[in-house]
């Protein structure tokens, strides 16, 4: 945790026989809440709980494979909230969780390969609703599934090789929906895609190493749109690349990367501050990047960031 005031970085932790400390290390999947508490994942059977930065463990949910409306027995990859409250945790073998607001009881969606409109994998990395309430499902191994509000059943997008409008292959890390509605679909690897929902078509974009505008890596890990409407892209292993103002239609980059001062290339999450700087998570700490003066600062482990670095789109921004 980093709090603005001090510049200090404090890290939260196990401690074994202290029920206020985590139940178990690391995080690997975080969400703010507006009361100023987080939400925490954890790796397979550490479940998920609340944590208050000033008096720690407040509620703990455990996992428990045989109890229908307990979280699974799963790696936690990634913790949402809906537009009703609901929190959506997607699981690397678990499916896809709901924990509706003010419930203890969670409600789970798995694969079904008798229902051909259940969850398409078990196997997930991200889930985010859109702004019609519309969710998007991100899988390792079956692609983007949809769920538009009020359905009951998911629409699969899926690769196919003989359409070259349909979504790209490999592993869906994160979902960005930008101000103009298109869809902006990380994929680990497989490059970066966008999808426009009136035609139904995915726009691929690779590396390209004759053009130095194109991206700067296959492997897209995470996004932001800025205050100011600029989309940056997160790669493991080309830094940060920034969407060319007036380049939308015919989308051109910019990479900032370890040449340029970052901390390293392998990027896990993206945030802004209220004064505009960009917050970048990395596997070897943290780098404060201000896009006006592009003067960057490094924070590693001396400064008391994490020494193994980051999970992929694990924050959280509690308001000050």
């Amino acid at each position: 945790m980093h709090d603005p005031r001090t510049e200090a970085f404090v890290s939260l932790r196990s401690v074994p026989g202290d029920p206020h400390t985590l139940p178990r290390n690391p995080v690997v999947g975080a969400l703010a809440n507006p009361d100023g508490t987080l939400w925490l994942g954890f790796p397979s059977g550490g479940g998920m709980a609340r944590f208050d930065p000033q008096h720690g463990i407040v509620e703990r949910f455990v996992a428990d494979e045989n109890k229908a409306d307990a979280l699974p027995v799963a790696l936690i990859e990634q913790i949402a909230r809906g537009h009703d409250g609901s929190l959506w945790i997607s699981t690397a073998g678990g499916g896809l969780v709901r924990l509706p607001p003010g419930s203890s009881k969670f409600v789970r969606y798995r694969h079904d390969p008798n229902d051909p409109t259940s969850l398409a994998s078990d196997d997930l990395l991200y889930a985010m609703e859109d702004s019609k309430g519309t969710l998007w499902v991100g899988s390792v191994d079956a692609g983007l599934d949809e769920l538009c509000e009020g359905c009951k059943g998911f629409r699969h997008h899926q690769h196919e090789s003989a359409n070259p409008d349909s979504i790209g292959f490999g592993p869906v890390a994160c979902v960005l929906e930008d101000r103009n509605g298109a869809l902006w679909i990380a994929l680990r690897p497989g490059g970066l895609d966008r999808y426009d929902r009136g035609s139904g078509r995915f726009e691929h974009f690779r590396p390209d190493q004759r053009d130095p505008q194109s991206l700067s890596n296959d492997t897209i890990t995470t996004f932001l749109q800025d205050s100011g409407g600029d989309i940056w892209v997160g790669t493991q292993g080309g830094g940060i690349n920034h969407l060319l103002p007036g380049s939308y239609a015919n989308p051109r980059f910019e990479t900032i990367s370890s040449a340029e001062g970052l901390a390293a290339d392998a990027i896990g999450s993206i945030v802004e501050d209220d004064r505009h700087a960009l917050w970048i998570s990395t596997t070897a700490g943290i780098s404060r990047y201000d896009p006006a003066s592009r003067h960057i600062v490094n924070f590693g482990p001396t400064a008391g960031t994490l020494t193994q670095g980051y999970y992929i789109n694990v924050n959280a921004q509690l308001a000050d």
